[in-house]
């Protein structure tokens, strides 16, 4: 015997007589785990979030939720990828714009944007390097 269906045409109701059956999952559309087959929310709705800070002449990602890599990248007129440039620390070696990607266990995406201009224009690599130990003691 029926119970319950798992699917229907919401414009053939008039025809059923089983209730529908509860899918679980989650049912926020804007979340990054939304469920299109659910329609019962279990409470397992998420978002990734992440957030940048400058901090002593470093780049700095942060996000609440637990995620497997990050990747950065600066801002032309494209994206371009910085290779290597995969922790949450990410030390710039000229002025720009900087975009991070993270992404979490399940595959869900936060990005966000910081524009750095700290380094006076007469600054090389090493001696970015040499301004940097001197200012952290």
């Amino acid at each position: 015997m029926i119970e319950c269906v798992t699917n229907y045409l919401p414009q053939f109701t008039e025809l059923y007589e089983f209730p529908l059956c509860n899918s679980f999952g989650c049912t926020d559309y804007n979340a990054c785990n939304y469920d299109p087959e659910a329609n019962t929310d279990d409470g397992s709705c998420y978002n990734v979030d992440v957030t940048l800070n400058i901090e002593f002449n470093q780049l700095v990602g942060q996000s609440s939720s637990e995620f497997v890599s990050y990747q950065w990248y600066i801002m032309g007129n494209d994206l371009v990828e910085l290779p290597g440039a995969n922790s949450n620390i990410y030390v710039p070696l000229i002025n720009g714009h900087y975009f991070l990607i993270i992404t979490d266990t399940s595959g869900c995406q936060a990005s966000s944007t910081v524009s750095y201009t700290h380094l006076r224009a007469h600054e090389t690599g090493r001696n970015l390097v040499c301004r940097l130990v001197l200012e952290k003691k």
